[in-house]
């Protein structure tokens, strides 16, 4: 073996600028949250790759707006903090704009969300609502959330603000049982403690009006997450969707068969479900011969040789957890309407029935800091450590992702095939990175694109 030449630790940065040639011709300038030094990073990306001309050894894919439909839960999140910090309604502020907005917000982290809010909505923000927003949160993580990394995050905001007097008032302790109940008491013990404390913690500096933000969203988030684990799924999709019938949390269209046909358990009868998949396809026609065979001849590849799949999410653990179970609960009764035999539903229902052990590994924000979400690559570089694949098993990996940050963080850990499949919030990001930007989703992916195998490869 060639021995590797030894870099120097400490350079000039004429030297600094030679060794950034050696590694590639694609860059990326990330940006860093505001309290990060430097100010933004410059990172390679890896060749890019169009097919699996090797065949393929793994997928990753990322959770919210690329296999469910979360984001809207997330934006509305989004739009609770800058509506309880300015106290604006409907008729003062609209709310998030798609076109001015969404590019910036959707698959960043939060941070760096709530920092570009503070920087655009900041002329309306009213300190004591503020104030009173980022108390009532902290209190309703500390007392009634259920992550244990949203609450030490929640304590340790408290502290890098100088606000762990808060912990001591006995009104604040109160309001840990009583947050957004709307009880006499609740409003009592806020507008004393907001009263107590704008003075000493006015919330002014940019810093600050970020972390209360961020704690005001994950409240929010969580609070419906919570409400759609104990089986009020209705009452969430009323406040974000508008309508009751429409399940927040939901597979997107081809996701299910696309789990269970990877994994090899609808062999070649999946060229049947061709015509489950076709109505999702941009331009509305009859299935096609050869997409049912080669859907076929896809199944029959995967029996063969079955794909590991990864989950990379810059969601937390507790988050995860619970989208996963109501997006396979969805996937499975889907299962029911599928072409296939019997026994092929019964072994993707059983598959199905545990959606953490389908993953080979599920990787989100909770192995990972915030100052290190996408896009960086290290939730990426994780994944392909822990699935046990060696830089030269990248070009048998695909990944599929909605943002533009995501493709960005596959690409930057090794990802060279990086496919981006867009849903209406992030067609207007910039996937000139991406490998293919495929705008039908997965059922696209399969029905036209093969899971970008190539057709010498499925004979």
């Amino acid at each position: 073996m060639e021995k590797q030449e030894a870099i120097p630790r400490y350079i000039t940065r004429d030297a600094a600028a030679l060794l950034v040639t050696r590694l590639g011709d694609d860059f990326v300038v990330i940006q860093n949250p505001g309290y990060v030094h430097p100010p933004y990073e410059i990172c390679p990306l890896a060749p890019r790759r169009r097919s699996l001309d090797e065949g393929v050894r793994a997928f990753l894919v990322d959770m919210d707006g690329t296999i469910t439909t979360t984001e809207d839960l997330c934006l509305h999140a989004l739009e609770t903090m800058v509506r309880r910090a300015t106290g604006w309604g409907v008729e003062q502020w609209r709310g998030l704009d798609p076109v001015r907005d969404f590019p910036h917000i959707i698959g960043n982290s939060t941070t760096q969300n709530a920092e570009y809010l503070v920087d655009i909505y900041g002329h309306g923000i009213n300190p004591k609502l503020l104030l009173a927003g980022f108390l009532e949160a902290v209190a309703w993580t500390l007392g009634k959330g259920q992550s244990h990394t949203r609450k030490d995050e929640a304590q340790a905001h408290l502290a890098a603000m100088g606000m762990q007097p808060v912990l001591e008032d006995s009104r604040f302790t109160l309001l840990r049982f009583t947050a957004f109940t709307g009880s006499p008491e609740a409003r009592s013990a806020l507008n004393s403690l907001v009263d107590k404390f704008a003075a000493m913690f006015p919330l002014q500096g940019r810093g600050e009006r970020v972390r209360a933000g961020v704690e005001i969203y994950y409240q929010r988030l969580h609070q419906m997450f919570s409400l759609i684990g104990q089986g009020q799924g209705a009452a969430v999709a009323r406040q974000v969707l508008g309508d009751d019938a429409a399940h927040p949390i939901r597979p997107l269209p081809g996701v299910g068969l696309f789990h269970a046909l990877v994994k090899g358990w609808l062999g070649s009868d999946a060229g049947a479900c061709a015509e489950v998949l076709q109505p999702f396809l941009p331009e509305r026609r009859k299935t096609k011969s050869a997409e049912q065979q080669r859907l076929a001849a896809l199944g029959a590849y995967f029996e063969r040789r079955p794909a590991a799949v990864a989950l990379v999410t810059s969601s937390t653990r507790y988050e995860a957890e619970i989208v996963l179970r109501e997006v396979f609960r969805g996937a499975v009764q889907e299962v029911a309407e599928w072409p296939l035999p019997a026994w092929r539903k019964a072994q993707v229902k059983e598959g199905f029935e545990d959606p953490i052990s389908y993953y080979e590994t599920l990787v989100t924000a909770t192995d990972c800091h915030e100052i290190r979400l996408k896009p960086h690559r290290d939730l990426y570089s994780v994944a392909l450590h822990q699935l046990g694949l060696s830089q030269e098993d990248f070009g048998q990996v695909a990944g599929f992702e909605d943002t533009e940050a995501g493709i960005i963080a596959m690409r930057a850990a090794g990802v060279a095939l990086s496919c981006a499949v867009p849903f209406a919030g992030t067609q207007g990001h910039d996937f000139s990175a991406a490998s293919h930007a495929v705008f039908g989703g997965f059922p696209e992916v399969l029905l036209k694109h093969g899971v970008f195998l190539p057709a010498e490869l499925l004979r």
